[in-house]
């Protein structure tokens, strides 16, 4: 009788420290739940944006994910990445925005008095508190916007600058990397080694943080004064391939550009004139377009009289293009001398250093 009394006390320690513990509790850690409630609506589609960097059309479709509403509670399981997320949600004729800072745990949005509200979590409300305290949503809506009154051009000259002074107060926050990485994906390397540097070693496994020091690394392996990466690109009008490494011992300028991109054709004339002048210059466009009809479209209509590439093999990554009109200068011996947002006077002023001048 004995026995079978420790037998069964063993059993309950066993269960206590082992199988009983909450399983539950480990699951959640392990994946990132968002549950949608719309209560008596019970039609329409919720859409979760990538929050990656994105190269192509096909890359940003596979990565989106889309659910049809049909009862009064969706549900959606994502990776656990610590990231802001821009969610859709369409109900009937009406559509909603949001943005949700995701992570290792369950997220509840709720439909409620005719708009949906975010359960608060620690990311959440981390997210709400530093963006109110800098400005986020105020940025979000001046950002592109022009002819600013007084105090919000003020407000957007000072923005950059405070986000770069909050890293000192918030070094450990997995929240402030992901406003930052909006405003300084494209900065120079000593800005970006400077945000680096700013934040604790904790959170140096943030998505935005690693995407910086990527860019970083990039940054410094393409700066002027380095080689030019080699790359080969299939011609579009014949066969073969553009090989970059054939143009060694020559000067070549590299125009990355895109149909859509105004700037970058309000620029073609000037190239043009370039190409004129300059016959000993060798002038290559590349284009970062997804659509291959509007980039034939767009050469067909500028009739560029040199060489014309479609990005199939991203380039523009290689070369570390974060926005375009972009242009390089490589030097006979291959290495990057300038490179830069330079159309108008100022591409024959970086011209004239190597000998071109008109």
């Amino acid at each position: 009788m004995k026995i079978k009394f420790i037998a069964l006390m063993l059993s309950v320690f066993l269960c206590s420290v082992v199988s009983c513990q909450p399983k539950e509790k480990v699951s959640k850690a392990q994946e990132c739940i968002i549950t949608i409630h719309t209560g008596n609506v019970k039609e329409g589609k919720v859409v979760v944006y990538p929050y990656q960097i994105l190269s192509s059309r096909e890359e940003a479709e596979k990565l989106t994910i889309t659910k049809e509403i049909n009862s009064s509670e969706t549900r959606l399981n994502l990776d656990t990445t610590k990231v802001l997320r821009t969610v859709n949600i369409q109900l009937a004729e009406k559509y909603y925005k949001l943005e949700v800072f995701t992570g290792p745990l369950a997220i509840n949005i709720r439909l409620e008095n005719g708009e949906f509200v975010i359960e608060e979590n620690d990311y959440q409300k981390e997210f709400l508190s530093i963006g109110k305290e800098l400005g986020y949503q105020r940025m979000s809506k001046l950002k592109y916007k022009r002819n600013l009154v007084a105090n919000d051009s003020i407000f957007k000259a000072g923005y950059a600058p405070s986000l770069l002074k909050a890293i000192d107060k918030y070094p450990n926050s997995y929240v402030l990397p992901a406003i930052i990485n909006q405003e300084f994906w494209g900065a120079k390397a000593d800005t970006l080694q400077k945000i680096l540097d700013g934040f604790s070693p904790d959170v140096k496994d943030s998505y935005y943080l690693m995407s910086l020091d990527k860019r970083l690394k990039s940054e410094l392996t393409t700066a002027v004064g380095q080689k030019a990466p080699l790359f080969t690109i299939p011609y579009a009008e014949k066969e073969g391939d553009f090989k970059i490494s054939d143009y060694k011992g020559k000067y070549v300028l590299i125009d990355f550009w895109a149909s859509w991109c105004g700037p970058c054709r309000k620029g073609i004339p000037n190239l043009k004139e370039i190409h004129k002048a300059f016959k000993n210059l060798e002038i290559v466009s590349i284009s970062t377009d997804a659509n291959r009809g509007a980039w034939e479209k767009a050469v067909e209509e500028e009739k560029m009289p040199w060489i014309q590439l479609l990005d199939t093999k991203k380039v523009s990554n290689s070369f570390n293009i974060t926005a375009i009109p972009h242009l390089v200068i490589i030097s006979p011996e291959g290495v990057i001398v300038s490179r830069g947002n330079f159309h108008e006077e100022k591409i024959w002023e970086e011209l004239a250093k190597y000998g071109f001048n008109n």
